[in-house]
């Protein structure tokens, strides 16, 4: 759901607990932005993992999931936050 007025996100909705439409590209289908930037983060405890996050700046909208799983499944969801400002 977004803010008719500004145009970001306001809301996550129950969507994100269903398996098929918590993929990075059902997501993006829903929330449609050309400005989505990639930030990968640095290993942090387990080295074997490594988080990817991607941000709308217009939309106000981050989310992010493990690089090394093919089916790209979400894991968390923010609005109002660059990925590249949490210290995760």
């Amino acid at each position: 759901m977004t803010n008719k007025q500004t145009n970001k996100a306001v809301s996550a909705s129950l969507w994100l607990f269903e398996r098929s439409k918590g993929t990075v590209d059902y997501i993006k289908t829903q929330i449609k932005t050309s400005d989505w930037e990639t930030f990968e983060h640095p290993p942090k405890n387990h080295p074997l993992r490594t988080e990817i996050s991607e941000y709308s700046d217009s939309k106000g909208v981050s989310f992010l999931y493990e690089k090394k799983d093919s089916k790209k499944e979400v894991r968390k969801l923010y609005w109002g936050v660059d990925p590249k400002k949490i210290n995760w």
